[in-house]
């Protein structure tokens, strides 16, 4: 009997509960915010020196590409060169075979 009863009281426990009720200006709050952060701009000279910076980096790109296709790249004589001046070659005979 005592659980029967102790359900009925936790059942009843909730009647008396409302719903939470929010504050009537804050709707107008939230809106007057949304409204703010909507009119921030960037400045035009941000912009514009993002602007100049894409054109330099893609400028530069281009001349890379450019000098690659060209063929100045060094070619293996040049890095052979450059392997005896500083002592790079390998110049160890062992033969594994």
């Amino acid at each position: 009997m005592s659980t029967e009863k102790r359900i009925d009281e936790v059942m009843n426990s909730v009647d008396g509960i409302r719903g939470a009720e929010a504050n009537p200006f804050l709707y107008t709050r939230i809106m007057n915010k949304v409204e703010t952060a909507a009119r921030e701009y960037t400045p035009a000279r941000l912009v514009w020196l993002a602007a100049a910076s894409f054109a330099v980096l893609i400028l530069l790109n281009l001349t890379a590409i450019k000098s690659i296709t060209k063929g100045e790249s060094a070619t293996s004589s040049d890095f052979k060169s450059v392997a005896s001046s500083y002592n790079l070659m390998n110049d160890n005979s062992i033969n594994y075979n």
